[in-house]
């Protein structure tokens, strides 16, 4: 299994990013759109642009990533 990229090195902006993290908050794609006051179809365009900078097909690839990688931790 190949190691996941990390935002940096797939080159996310802040705003792909936002959208990645609410991904991974199990938020729908018009949730998401409300919360960041964004049409539906401006949010499925991000998620196609975080796909293909991720290398990823699936919605939950893109939680699980966002998991993984954007969410701050806690010590």
């Amino acid at each position: 299994m190949a190691k996941s990229k990390t935002a940096k090195e797939a080159g996310l902006s802040p705003r792909e990013k936002q959208v990645a993290r609410r991904v991974g908050k199990c938020m729908t794609v018009q949730e998401i759109a409300d919360d960041l006051g964004l049409s539906f179809d401006t949010v499925k365009k991000y998620l196609d642009r975080v796909r293909d900078k991720l290398g990823m097909r699936r919605k939950t690839e893109i939680a699980i990533w966002a998991l993984n990688n954007l969410t701050r931790r806690k010590n």
